[in-house]
């Protein structure tokens, strides 16, 4: 938390002890233990749900957190867990909590005030024992979730506010946290019809979630599974409270609701004076116009969804006239000079949120406002709607059950890497290993289902990125594996794409360091198996960024662009843009097409400024192309921006890499001696293999010809497959007919492709 005055829009909520105060005057020892027992649960489930605890006032709680989501899941766990406390229920004593997303102020010492405060307390003054109750706010953002049951309260008039305000009571329906629930409604968006869909979803909760198995009588082998994954301590990691249980996706096309069909619901305007609802209508039409625009998703027009704007009509009966398997529904308020908004991705089948986010965003220009948000909310559903369609691919080909929620838990640890591997690398590999276990115990389930394979070969392949031992280098035991598992899965699903894929894409992680005859024969094998994968299935834009990257490679970088224009084309879902758009820039400037190559590198830039490659590009630029302005201040800023932009354990080595592309600025601009100080700072006077290639291109710039062919026979004794490349490399076009050079590159063999290599070398 900062440690100035801040003024933003959170989720808070107070929780008190309902009884302290007769219990105090009867037994001061007990009382004092409960309020131990509460600062104990408290503390314990605020952290898992990374929330924070402000403060403890007597017998009662403060905590604050970034999602609403969060803030519910902790307030109804602090419940249940103080509640199942044996210090106490020898007392009765229990708790409530009242809950609100609103404006708070924060101070340097961590303490928060403010009306979003205010009202929180105020709520849960109304609150019974083992009640939550929460904000008209944070019902609106919560009641299409299967997992909660919610009554309204009505009006209610609270201290201090003028106005009175809707209040509702929440309880958790798989747990049954609420001890008053049983005289409750469901959530108003479920009646009506909505029985079905509600129970289904449940059910399937049940059947899959790892809470689930604990509570029901599996097979004999699904009883070894569930045990071994608790000797694990993987069921501890998976939320038993998460309302996206795995295998709901599967849902809506049984059901005949596509997920790729999506109808965006008006937003709702929760602003304290409801001043924003013209925004709120010009995200909602703006977010329908982008994601109109592309292939894969089938968006319902806004005549189609404005019907229900406003409109009580539960869920399913929406469900059913539009036909979308997926939702989309937000709301915008106010606070201050900041905008929040809230958006979630509702899966149409089952009612379950399977995404949600919340965006804050500065009080600005309206239009430009309107398009950054809609830009922001585009892009993460675009992604998440991907994902959920592959999962979707996915489950059709499964016969297990269990098999099918172990993968999905095996992919909320590879997304746990993705989040960690750029700051914990020990974390990061966790994650990864305990995703492998998971799908190895889903191949012993179903073992003619090919998707635990494939995904064990990506584990395989992530890990060999992270447990490097020279910079740049990867642990060939665990390529050596993931190609097992490719051909594993190859035999296993001769007509399944994904397998062609994973084998393509691991045979070139064996090309550095082979001889030229193995990495062109690797090469031919890669390109063959991305062929042959895009032939069963073109669709995914990652196989033909993957196609790109051999093709480049190799230096053919006519056909690399058009394949890494396909990629970017084909990205609905925005798996591979910025890779995409990175080879169509590295393609370019090996052509030396210097416009277009600035073009795309600019680009790239623009849409995704914390990319190291968009940092590195525009310093090759400045580094190669004729006749541009060498700006030495620009590049040293290009320099460290590039170091903040790599995880901690690579930042030594790219601070190094930047630096001697600085050098080269330096040389150019004819600081010579400049350009030696920096090259001496960075290697101490000796040069390493991987900055080799590099070095020998600065002492060239320097007119240091016979030093520059000693670097480069050092740079290919440790990796002789760069020998075609640097034949045929134009930075080095000086040297090209050089006696010394033609032996060391053997470039008496013609040159093709317009005078560019066959294979590609270090990328720039």
């Amino acid at each position: 938390m900062t440690k100035d005055r801040s003024r933003r829009l959170v989720a808070v909520w107070f929780a008190d002890i309902v009884g302290y105060t007769p219990l105090y005057a009867s037994d001061e020892d007990a009382a004092l233990r409960v309020v131990d027992e509460l600062q104990r649960t408290a503390r314990e489930v605020v952290g898992a749900h990374d929330g924070r605890i402000v403060k403890f006032i007597g017998d009662a709680v403060l905590a604050a957190f970034e999602s609403t989501d969060s803030a519910l899941h902790a307030a109804l766990a602090v419940q249940r867990s103080f509640s199942d406390s044996a210090a106490v229920q020898e007392t009765g004593v229990t708790l409530r909590v009242g809950l609100h997303v609103g404006d708070i102020l924060e101070a340097a010492d961590g303490d928060i005030y403010g009306d979003g405060v205010n009202l929180a307390s105020r709520i849960e003054q109304l609150a019974g024992p083992g009640q939550v109750l929460v904000s008209e706010i944070v019902y609106h953002q919560i009641r299409n979730r299967t997992n909660y049951g919610a009554e309204s309260l009505g009006l209610q008039s609270l201290k201090g506010f003028e106005e009175p305000m809707r209040v509702y009571r929440v309880w958790d329906t798989q747990a049954g946290t609420d001890s008053t629930q049983e005289s409750a409604v469901a959530l108003p968006t479920r009646e009506a019809g909505g029985g079905r869909i509600r129970a289904w979803g449940l059910a399937r909760l049940a059947s899959v979630s790892g809470y689930g198995w604990r509570a029901r009588t599996l097979a004999a082998t699904a009883i070894v599974v569930t045990v071994t994954l608790a000797g694990m301590g993987l069921l501890a990691r998976v939320d038993p409270w998460d309302p996206a249980g795995p295998a709901v996706y599967g849902a809506s096309v049984a059901d005949g609701l596509p997920l790729s069909r999506v109808a965006v619901l008006y937003f709702d305007d929760h602003s304290p004076d409801r001043s924003l609802g013209f925004l709120a209508d010009g995200l909602t039409e703006g977010l329908i116009h982008e994601l109109s625009q592309w292939d894969g998703i089938e968006v319902v027009s806004r005549y189609g969804v404005k019907p229900f704007r406003g409109s009580p009509v539960p869920l399913d009966s929406m469900v059913r006239v539009l036909g979308a398997g997926s939702l989309v529904e937000g709301s915008i308020t106010r606070s201050g000079d900041r905008l929040l908004l809230t958006v979630q991705l509702i899966d149409g089948a089952t009612g379950v949120h399977v995404e949600s986010r919340e965006i804050e965003h500065d009080w600005g220009e309206l239009f430009a406002l309107q398009d950054s948000l809609t830009n922001q909310v585009a892009r993460g559903l675009r992604a998440r709607l991907g994902v959920e369609l592959r999962r979707n691919e996915s489950r059709n080909r499964a016969t297990s059950v269990e098999a099918w929620a172990l993968t999905q838990r095996a992919e909320q640890f590879r997304e746990e890497f993705s989040e960690l591997k750029m700051g914990d690398a020990r974390g990061a590999k966790q994650a990864l290993l305990r995703a492998d276990s998971l799908l190895a115990l889903a191949t012993t389930l179903d073992p003619t289902w090919v998707d635990p394979l494939v995904k064990r070969g990506w584990v395989a392949w992530s890990l060999s990125s992270i447990t490097e031992t020279t910079p740049g280098s990867l642990a060939i035991d665990w390529i050596s594996r993931a190609m097992e598992y490719a051909e594993e899965a190859v035999r296993l699903g001769p007509e399944v794409p994904q397998a062609f894929e994973l084998r393509g894409v691991v045979l070139t992680d064996l090309i550095p360091g082979a001889s030229m005859a193995e990495a062109r024969r690797l090469y031919e094998e890669a390109e063959g198996d991305l062929r042959h994968a895009i032939a069963l299935d073109g669709s995914p834009a990652k196989r033909w960024w993957y196609l790109s990257r051999i093709l480049i490679d190799q230096g053919r970088f006519v056909e690399g662009a058009r394949a890494a224009q396909q990629a970017l084309d084909a990205d609905t879902f925005l798996e591979v843009s910025a890779e995409a758009i990175h080879e169509l820039y590295y393609s370019r400037m090996n052509l030396e097409e210097f416009t277009e190559a600035r073009k795309w590198c600019d680009e790239g830039r623009r849409r995704f400024p914390e990319d190291y490659n968009f940092i590195l590009c525009h310093l090759f630029i400045m580094v190669s192309v004729p006749d541009i302005e060498l700006d030495v201040p620009r590049a040293w800023r290009l320099a460290d921006s590039l170091a903040d932009a790599v995880p901690e354990r690579d930042r030594e080595r790219f601070r190094s890499y930047g630096g001697i592309q600085v050098a080269k600025v330096l040389a150019r601009a004819g600081q010579a001696d400049s350009a030696r100080a920096v090259l001496l700072g960075i290697s101490g006077g000796e040069t390493p293999d991987w900055l080799a290639y590099d070095d020998a291109h600065l002492k060239l710039i320097l007119g240091q010809s016979e030093e520059a062919l000693r670097l480069l026979e050092q740079f290919l004794a440790s990796d002789p497959s760069q020998t075609d490349f640097l034949a045929n490399d134009w930075w080095f076009r000086p040297l090209w007919n050089d006696s010394t050079f033609r032996a060391l590159t053997r470039a008496e063999r013609a040159r093709t492709d317009g005078g560019h290599s066959q294979v590609s070398g270090p990328r720039r």
